[in-house]
């Protein structure tokens, strides 16, 4: 049996059931008559709450894939972070699977953190939702979640990075760029994309004659879109990547077809993974640590009961130029 079988039984949320069982939640009598019936009825069982063995306050994470490169360092730099204002953190990784990035919230809920770091990849997220709705402190972490009550937020100035980007190539004398992003529904990509076609109007480029594709985060997506990219009629020249690990996918394919970059077509990525300054990516770099360490503040001003308004902060990114990119004039 699970949380969703015993909201489903009671007629309340999720969230509510977990919360009560954790001793974070007083219901009305008639709805705690519902919740104990329920329980007895599916006969679920709560796994018991226990404190952390070193009796700090516990913080949830909650991050898409640790496997990723990106992701995995964005959380070794918040669980860093919470340790230096004395918290214990627990990490949860959804694995891309829009179920998963709810039932954690919930499970994460359900122990007893005393707030939320949380870095997703789906647009919305109604338990997500929920826990800000109750009153849990909750601050947003690198991408955009819309739907959401009034939150902290801390951001990547994606439209400054893919400017920056996009105009280094247009100034390097490039005028056919692919766009190759990732989730077309995700802030992210939205943005990376305005910039990029802001930036070319500013060299007299039109957005509309270039080749621009929309899939997901993944060196995967990066292999599969280096024919789409030199399919088309456009003799592209350069690929804006808006994600390391799709540039990495682009240079791989690029390696297996026999071409060279940068001298048959350059590359920009977006992030500056450890993997992309081994090998000269050009990319435009994140600041992880700077990430991590203001969300863990916001964080921890919420939980020690500031009340002031909900703040976004859009950390500062730059573009580091390496070996990826060459000149056409």
């Amino acid at each position: 049996m699970s949380y969703h079988t015993v909201a489903a039984a009671a007629g309340v949320s999720v969230s509510t059931i977990s919360r009560y069982l954790s001793g974070h939640l007083r219901l009305r009598p008639e709805t705690e008559a519902r919740v104990r019936s329920a329980i007895e009825d599916t006969g679920f069982v709560p796994a018991p709450v226990k404190p952390m063995p070193d009796g700090r306050p516990t913080v949830g994470i909650v991050v898409p894939r640790l496997g990723n490169s990106y992701y995995g360092r964005l959380a070794e730099g918040l669980v860093r972070a919470a340790e230096d204002q004395n918290y214990s953190a627990i990490v949860t990784s959804t694995l891309d699977n829009p179920r998963k990035q709810l039932d954690y919230v919930y499970l994460l809920e359900s122990v007893g953190v005393k707030g939320f770091l949380y870095a997703g990849n789906y647009r919305t997220n109604a338990a997500l939702a929920e826990v800000i709705d109750q009153g849990t402190p909750v601050v947003v972490v690198d991408e955009e979640v819309s739907d959401l009550p009034p939150v902290d937020a801390v951001l990547v100035d994606d439209y400054a990075g893919a400017f920056q980007a996009t105009t280094y190539l247009c100034a390097q004398g490039h005028r056919n760029i692919a766009f190759v992003g990732g989730p077309a529904s995700l802030q992210s990509t939205q943005e990376r994309n305005r910039a990029f076609a802001d930036a070319l109007r500013r060299y007299d480029v039109d957005p509309g004659e270039q080749v621009t594709l929309m899939g997901s985060f993944t060196e995967e997506f990066g292999v599969a879109a280096i024919s789409r990219v030199f399919s088309s009629q456009t003799r592209t020249s350069a690929v804006f990547a808006a994600s390391d690990a799709i540039a990495l996918g682009v240079l791989s394919a690029a390696s297996s077809l026999g071409m060279s970059v940068p001298n048959d077509f350059s590359v920009v990525g977006f992030d500056d993974v450890p993997e992309s300054r081994h090998i000269g990516l050009t990319t435009v770099r994140t600041p992880l640590d700077l990430m991590a360490k203001n969300a863990v503040t916001m964080l921890a001003e919420r939980i020690d009961g500031h009340r002031t308004a909900p703040r976004t902060l859009h950390v500062p990114v730059t573009l580091q130029i390496r070996k990826t990119t060459r000149s056409l004039e």
